[in-house]
């Protein structure tokens, strides 16, 4: 897979802290600090912190992906399919990017493994 020109650029000399790890579920996924709720693909509302940890705790513990409901718009969906940006997901494995390079390759990451894998990707960012 192909990292584009943005990614080859920032990333032609990995600094010492920049890593790549696969790393298997499944297990819970978290933006950590300062991490907000989903979000909703279509109207932007936030269900906050708290919702997202009790889905994500109901979700890891009987392995079923809840499907939310926006109380804003009324649209619905499974869980994974919201902007889980900053909040939490549930999943079997996990590609952890850490480092400079990250942001500059994160779009490109996500669509070569939707593509070249199939199944449902989400993006979760740590904050540190």
């Amino acid at each position: 897979m192909s990292l584009g020109p943005a990614g080859q650029s920032r990333c032609a000399h990995p600094g010492s802290g920049d890593t790549v790890s696969v790393d298997p579920g499944p297990q819970l996924w978290s933006g950590s600090f300062d991490e907000s709720g989903p979000v909703c693909l279509r109207c932007g509302h936030d269900e906050g912190e708290e919702r997202d940890a009790e889905l994500c705790t109901s979700w890891l513990e009987n392995g079923k992906e809840p499907v939310l409901e926006c109380p804003s718009c009324g649209s619905s969906d499974l869980l994974g399919n919201w902007d889980l940006t900053d909040a939490s997901a549930v999943g079997p494995a996990a590609v952890i990017l850490e480092g400079d390079c990250s942001f500059a390759v994160k779009d490109t990451l996500l669509a070569g493994l939707r593509s070249g894998l199939g199944g449902r990707w989400a993006y979760v960012h740590l904050h540190l």
